[in-house]
């Protein structure tokens, strides 16, 4: 199956799960998070979710329900997106959307407008880091005309940042996208940067009588922000009021009229006083006690990124580039990032599970760029321990590093170890000295702490007494041995998991197993247990055994599509089997006919939790033969 169809499915999976398209108020996505407002928030739908092959985890914060995806949250989106219809919104359809706090708010508003174009920002960042090491090695370099277009080149985003704005902020406020650039465009005219240096020279200009003041809006945030917020009800307005023959033309005109010199007289100077405040307020912190400053952001930062509210701060360190050319807090946010890096290579060096250490390390690759969500929902916060050491450590780091004054001098959207190089500076020697010892602090402390006590994955065993009843045989073959024999669960070919035509399954992303390509129409059950999962469409069905091994049987290739018609269910959700008692009967000429597969992928969902999982059964096997092997 192709990964355009993989992203498909899921797309679909998550907007059936979280109630269709009626229950969606909105939709954004950031570097690693598919970003839903639901008007209603049904409890099921986060364990739904969370179930869906590609998916990490789903965490409801800030007013959102954000499905944790990865690096492929932008192929999802853009399967998403097409399948509701919110560029009218939803006020007519008689639903209001849920208000929830100022503070929820405002996050889910930083989130939909930074998350799209945080790539380009961080893209811009790397290439302003690449000329720093250039023009330290070859010293002349600074002077070439190569130097000025690369420069250029990477301050690019940054001077034109409220254009960028405008974009995402008309989607977020339901804004005419054109006449939201056309306002933002006029901010950052070269005029209006010339008029601006007059007026801070010492000239006069006014506007209708009104004094201007000499604030420049190239890389700012909140003055486009608040400009497209309020555009936003001064084009419903008008577009209630104006004939509608010729509104396609006076709608633009009394916007642009209107909001820019608005912009430009009021909310610019006020919003632009008020983030400047808010650096300020954070930089006297950063100034008068650094280690506390380091403790806070080094320690927390990634437990705000677990609530997905990490984007607030973006207004507060883009002002800092602003206005001082410099910020300490993305050194400190390095320093956290790089913790959590440093925790899962101590995972991967401690466990001697396989699929741990698979997962550990594409999680670990990711957070070298800068993205951590995999490392925390597939490693460290998943058995605890690494995610603390990696808090303390984060913290240890950064309170190290405040001593030498550590400092970012180019943005980076990502921050992380590719980006340490935005530390160096002539005019600051001691900010990269401070920032290595800071990053390798970060990144040796959990990796001793968790050889030295562990990482939570190692269980005790439990001790065996005799039962006052008595168990049945294969209950207590797998409570008193090191392993656990599941059954073939039909007849038929047996065929490696990487051999399955779907990647999700061939990756082992859904776990370990084999597949069976069915010579019989009966599913049975693998071994002595309970059911703990029947897909509403009936295809698959997930069990879990008496010692906790946890297995899915998934009849068929994307036969979710078919909504139950061929399957047949003979048990319930809930309900206790016994090994060889009939699941489900499937009609698979039916399922060919719709030109699909049926292959039935037979997976050990947390395989990770066992030592390995052999594949016993090959060639032809029958539906009581043995197929998995569970080592504890």
């Amino acid at each position: 199956m192709s990964k355009v169809r993989d992203y498909q499915q899921l797309a679909h999976s998550i907007l059936e799960a979280v109630g269709g398209e009626d229950n969606i108020i909105s939709v954004a996505r950031c570097a690693t998070r598919l970003r839903l407002v639901l008007k209603r928030s049904d409890a099921k739908a986060k364990d739904q979710v969370a179930a869906l092959p590609g998916v990490i985890t789903v965490v409801e914060s800030g007013g959102q329900f954000q499905v944790v995806i990865g690096q492929h949250v932008g192929e999802v989106y853009e399967a998403f997106r097409p399948l509701v219809s919110l560029e009218d919104g939803n006020s007519d359809q008689g639903t209001e959307a849920p208000k929830g706090t100022i503070l929820n708010r405002i996050i889910a508003t930083m989130s939909a407008v930074f998350a799209p174009f945080v790539y380009i920002l961080a893209a811009a960042g790397i290439l302003q880091g690449a000329l720093i090491l250039i023009s330290l090695v070859f010293k002349d370099f600074a002077a070439t005309g190569t130097y000025e277009v690369f420069s250029f080149i990477s301050w690019a985003p940054f001077t034109f940042l409220p254009i960028f704005i405008a974009i995402t902020a008309a989607n977020h406020f339901k804004v005419n996208q054109f006449i939201a650039v056309a306002c933002s465009a006029a901010l950052v005219s070269p005029t209006w940067a010339e008029m601006a240096g007059r007026i801070t020279s010492g000239e006069s200009i006014s506007f209708i009588g009104i004094a201007l003041s000499g604030t420049t809006y190239t890389s700012s945030v909140l003055p486009p922000l608040f400009l497209v917020w309020l555009l936003s009800y001064l084009e419903r307005f008008l577009n209630r009021t104006i004939n509608e023959v010729i509104k396609p033309l006076f709608v633009p005109f009394f916007s642009m009229v209107i909001m820019v010199p608005l912009t430009i007289l009021v909310i610019g100077p006020i919003t632009t006083l008020g983030a400047e405040g808010i650096a300020n307020g954070y930089n006297y912190l950063a100034e008068n006690a650094p280690a506390l400053a380091g403790l806070i952001i080094g320690g927390f930062w990634q437990i705000i990124v677990i609530f997905g509210v990490h984007w607030g701060v973006t207004p507060m360190v883009l002002a800092n580039f602003e206005q001082y050319g410099r910020d300490s807090f993305q050194a400190y946010q390095t320093i956290a990032v790089i913790a959590q890096v440093g925790a899962v290579i101590g995972v991967i060096l401690k466990t001697r599970n396989k699929e741990t250490k698979k997962v550990g390390v594409s999680a670990g690759l990711t957070g070298i760029f800068g993205i951590t969500e995999p490392a925390i929902y597939g490693v460290t916060l998943r058995f605890k321990k690494p995610f603390i050491y990696g808090c303390i450590s984060g913290a240890v780091g950064a309170v190290v590093a405040s001593f030498f004054k550590p400092y970012y001098f180019a943005y980076a959207g990502l921050p992380g170890p590719l980006t340490l190089v935005n530390g160096i500076s002539s005019d600051y020697p001691s900010s990269i000295v401070g920032l290595l010892i800071g990053t390798a602090i970060a990144l040796i402390l959990p990796i001793v702490l968790i050889q030295i006590l562990g990482f939570g994955e190692e269980k005790v065993v439990p001790v065996v007494t005799a039962p006052t009843t008595p168990m049945p045989a294969q209950e207590v073959s797998a409570t008193l041995t090191n392993e656990e024999t599941i059954q073939a669960p039909l007849a038929g070919q047996v065929v490696p998991l990487s051999e399955v035509p779907d990647e999700v399954f061939a990756s082992g992303a859904m776990g370990q197993g084999v597949a069976i390509r069915p010579t019989s129409n009966t599913v049975v059950a693998p071994f002595t247990g309970s059911i703990v999962m029947i897909a509403p469409t009936k295809h698959a069905i997930g069990l879990r055994s008496a010692s906790g091994v946890e297995v899915l049987i998934h009849v068929g290739l994307e036969t979710v599509g078919l909504d139950g018609e061929p399957f047949t269910l003979h048990v319930e959700d809930g309900t206790h089997v016994e090994a060889g008692q009939t699941l489900l009967t499937f009609d698979a000429a039916m399922i060919e006919q719709h030109g699909l597969q049926t292959i039935t992928p037979v997976i050990v969902t947390n395989a990770s939790s066992y030592a390995e999982v052999l594949t016993t059964g090959t060639g032809t096997v029958e539906a009581d033969t043995e197929l998995l092997t569970i080592v504890k």
